[in-house]
């Protein structure tokens, strides 16, 4: 708990709206059953949103996830838990609705106390809770709190969740109802293009054609914004294309695609074309993986099998689009918008990659 009453410090100091910190903190890395990398969760750590929970005021981070509509909070199931789940029992408001949600008490950065409902889940979690930010048509159970209807009906806030994340991974920015960030410094003159929501679940838009280099598809389809995904997926047919074509290699040990580092500044940029003439494009050096160098001095290719190990859709876009552009998707509009991503990261916020700014 030390940790959160360090961050209750600074969110006492802090006022009005969403507010920047920075802290360091390491996150549990999760393991799955297939094999599999995973990531560095301090990576998209920088997303993090904090909020004021129970009567006891603990500040806990939440992730924003794109992929789901719910509140999910992970309860500390014994006294010898990790710090990254709640501590209820400490909570005079804290009610078990029933065997998958319970309710508690809740305040916001515009200090604005309510009663919200929300998924209870056991450790061990990348974060102690996430905030689902796609259509409440994904919304597991009913009787939960939609979190971007709840802010908007308690605030004079618009309805836009806004996110990016520097180049090198340093910071990141997820403000809600802040629609303009887009234009500070970071991204200033920078053209800016729409594309709507083509789904009534996902921020997911469609897409006339991918190309990566020499391998390219004309079939078209559609693609996900994916807060919670540190990969981008794609059909696997497509993936096993490119790394045919750029002598591209599995590697068991490790559950990944893998390249040298060295790479990143050689390999094609992934472009996206979508509607209007637009077309969005990935660098190398966002999908090879350079934070985090394997123990053999090998990079991990930010690339997956959609269908072994997304969600759903064939093609998805994780942290690598945030690094690329600055999107705010419009809950109202039902649209996203696309700002090029020139944000690298001023010494102030050295060292690098893993400090956490919550916003």
């Amino acid at each position: 708990m030390l940790k959160w009453l360090l961050l209750c410090g600074f969110l006492c100091l802090a006022s009005g709206n969403l507010f920047p910190l920075r802290v360091k903190r390491h996150l549990p890395r999760i393991k799955g059953d297939s094999p599999h990398y995973h990531h560095d969760p301090n990576d998209i750590d920088v997303l993090t949103m904090v909020y004021i929970v129970g009567t006891d005021d603990t500040p806990l981070p939440f992730l924003p996830d794109t992929t789901s509509a719910d509140i999910e909070l992970t309860l500390c199931t014994s006294l010898n838990y990790p710090d990254n789940c709640y501590d209820y029992m400490e909570s005079d408001d804290f009610v078990q609705i029933d065997e998958h949600t319970a309710s508690d008490r809740f305040i916001d950065t515009n200090d604005m106390e309510q009663i919200w409902t929300f998924i209870t889940r056991k450790p061990v979690t990348p974060a102690p809770g996430s905030i689902g930010f796609g259509f409440p048509a994904l919304q597991k159970y009913p009787h939960d709190t939609y979190w971007p209807d709840a802010y908007v009906n308690n605030s004079l806030e618009t309805k836009t969740l806004t996110i990016s994340v520097s180049q090198k991974g340093c910071a990141g920015e997820a403000y809600f109802g802040k629609n303009k960030i887009c234009y500070n410094g970071n991204f200033h003159d920078n053209y800016t293009f729409y594309l709507p929501t083509t789904s009534k679940l996902y921020w997911q838009f469609a897409m006339d054609s991918v190309q990566i280099g020499k391998v390219k598809t004309t079939t078209g389809g559609h693609a996900v914004i994916a807060t919670n995904k540190e990969y981008i997926g794609m059909p696997k047919k497509f993936l096993q294309q490119f790394a045919q074509a750029y002598s591209i290699q599995w590697d068991g040990l490790y559950g990944a695609y893998t390249v040298e580092c060295k790479r990143n500044l050689t390999l094609p940029d992934l472009q996206i074309s979508v509607a209007g003439g637009n077309t969005i494009k990935i660098k190398a050096t966002e999908y090879v993986y350079t934070w985090e160098t394997l123990p053999n001095g090998m990079c991990v290719l930010n690339f997956e099998d959609s269908k072994a190990f997304g969600f759903g859709p064939e093609w998805y876009f994780g942290i690598q689009l945030l690094q690329s552009y600055c999107i705010t998707l419009d809950f109202d509009k039902k649209q996203m918008s696309f700002t090029k991503n020139f944000w690298t990261v001023n010494q102030h916020y050295d060292p690098c990659p893993h400090d956490l700014m919550i916003l």
